[in-house]
């Protein structure tokens, strides 16, 4: 499908009514239940070999999170975040 008949498509999406916009999910999720998801693979078996093993991930997880937090806290309080 082309870029010009999907903006077309969603062109029309206000003019539907509640009804029409129903028949139309329908029929997308028909079509879309129709194609086969690829299989699911476990994240932890995708990256099990890509981090060195002296590396802590929960500590650097950790330390990532507190630099956010500490960002929010300074975008909250109006100044510019570190």
């Amino acid at each position: 499908m082309s870029a010009e008949v999907l903006q077309q498509i969603e062109g029309l999406l206000p003019s539907l009514s509640a009804e029409e916009k129903k028949r139309l999910r329908a029929r997308l999720e028909a079509d879309l239940g129709a194609v086969t998801p690829a299989a699911r693979r476990s994240l932890r078996g995708i990256f099990k070999d890509k981090v060195p093993s002296d590396v802590d991930v929960d500590a650097a997880l950790k330390e990532v999170r507190e630099e956010w937090l500490g960002e929010v806290e300074d975008i909250a309080d109006g100044r510019p975040p570190r």
